[in-house]
């Protein structure tokens, strides 16, 4: 049984849609990483399949596992104004293809290999799918995001593990990396014999997993609050 260091929420400049805040590209992730002993990592650019074999091989080359995923914004169903953040893992370029919970779901029965993680659920912001959501939708989410955005004296995280032990959910916490300086502020240790994506999903889900994080600086919090709005 190995211990590996993973990050499994992660954009790069090729993030069609938040590119201009962005300046590392993959390459330079993957440098990053394999100079910060991260043995896993994976792509989740926003409603877009940005994964290419040769972002994997580069990978490999530096011992690193780079799994390829999405960040999809669904619809509560076909009908619905409201979206919600979806990070899936594991997928194909067809996952574009998906638009609401209910075709994901869908899809999820055509493809077992995928792990779908509910990202800073109850953070709102027209991003999250929030507690009632999460809470009707609970079987579709291998996992549940450990978000990094809180301070000691607001945390939001400490109501979503409630759901996630209430649910025997994983409860895993990631970077949702924008700013490569952050890579190893928030990542998850998994206990697993191999680096391969099957093992690597079947130790989060038996709960093999140390989550690595500390609260940030409300100076922190309040910068990425301006980013987004403004």
């Amino acid at each position: 049984m190995s211990k590996y260091k993973a990050s499994l929420h992660i954009h790069s400049a090729e993030d069609k849609n938040e590119s201009f805040q962005i300046k590392y590209n993959v390459y330079e992730l993957i440098d990053y990483a394999y100079k910060k002993n991260f043995k896993i990592l994976a792509l989740t650019f926003h409603n877009f399949y940005g994964y290419k074999q040769e972002f994997s091989d580069y990978a490999k080359s530096k011992n690193i596992l780079l799994i390829p995923g999405i960040e999809a914004s669904l619809y509560d169903d076909v009908n619905s104004k409201q979206k919600s953040h979806t990070v899936i893992l594991n997928c194909d370029k067809d996952i574009e293809e998906v638009k609401s919970l209910s075709d994901l779901k869908k899809y999820k029965q055509e493809h077992p290999e995928i792990f779908i993680i509910s990202p800073h659920p109850l953070f709102g912001l027209g991003m999250s799918i929030g507690e009632k959501k999460l809470k009707e939708n609970i079987d579709l989410f291998d996992a549940i995001e450990h978000s990094w955005f809180y301070h000691r004296l607001y945390n939001k995280n400490k109501k979503v593990q409630t759901i996630a032990q209430d649910f025997k959910k994983p409860f895993i916490a990631t970077s949702d990396l924008h700013h490569l300086k952050h890579l190893d502020d928030d990542y998850v240790v998994i206990n697993a014999t191999s680096l391969d994506t099957e093992i690597v999903f079947n130790s989060l889900k038996a709960f093999k997993y140390k989550n690595i994080s500390k609260p940030k600086s409300l100076f922190r919090l309040i910068k990425t609050m301006f980013l987004i709005y403004f």
